[in-house]
């Protein structure tokens, strides 16, 4: 499967306005609402990305949740944002490779 960039992209932005509502609740305990919404990304973008991209998904939402799930948020939200940055660079990578793939097929 080769996904659409927009795609890629639109997940990408949806998961940023998902990962603004976690830095702002780092600390608090768990929120199973928010849990289920990325858990949710990280299913769309385990099968938008394949097995080369997949974990590095896996990585940034369990970083999402360590920050939401601690006492002392400052160190895993500094993970997360490493995480993060990680993610946007895999998931723009795909995207410019289905630009490719879609101007050559």
């Amino acid at each position: 499967m080769h996904p659409d960039a927009d795609e890629l992209l639109e997940e990408l932005a949806r998961l940023d306005a998902t990962m603004a509502h976690v830095v702002a609740s780092a600390g608090d305990g768990g929120n199973p609402d928010l849990e289920r919404v990325l858990d949710k990304h990280a299913r769309h973008l385990r099968a938008l990305l394949g097995s080369d991209g997949g974990e590095v998904a896996t990585d940034a939402i369990d970083a999402a949740k360590r920050a939401l799930n601690t006492a002392e948020p400052a160190a895993p939200l500094r993970m997360l944002s490493m995480a993060r940055d990680t993610l946007g660079a895999v998931v723009r990578r795909h995207a410019a490779r289905a630009t490719t793939f879609h101007k050559v097929a």
